[in-house]
């Protein structure tokens, strides 16, 4: 686990202090949840889990699957949800070029419906 909520934390750009009041604890604690001194009670994974849209097991290790609550009363098609996964599962490095691309895709697509409407 405490390899997971570390990189968890960093692909959102957050600190440690920063979890720490988004979960109601203090950052020593949220650091001992970290390196695997102390582990979080079942409130505190929950709050973990909801902050990190991931599912508990996986938090815990139990599985390499996000458990992603994007099925959760969503309006999402297969093929969303299926390219939503697969992001999740890339490095940040990758995710961020992903990004890069699709802010390029949709600045041409705006570029090409005003050209049209004009």
């Amino acid at each position: 686990m405490n390899t997971r909520l570390k990189e968890l934390r960093l692909e959102k750009g957050l600190r440690q202090k920063d979890v720490a009041e988004k979960i109601g604890v203090c950052t020593a604690s949220y650091g001992f949840y970290e390196n695997w001194i102390n582990k979080p009670d079942p409130e505190t994974l929950i709050k973990l889990a909801e902050l990190y849209d991931v599912s508990i097991d996986y938090l815990l290790g139990v599985t390499d699957d996000f458990g992603v609550k994007i099925n959760r009363g969503s309006d999402l098609t297969n093929q969303e949800r299926a390219i939503i996964e697969k992001f999740r599962a890339l490095p940040s490095g990758s995710k961020a070029l992903i990004l890069k691309m699709l802010d390029i895709k949709e600045t041409e697509e705006i570029k090409k419906t005003n050209q049209n409407n004009s």
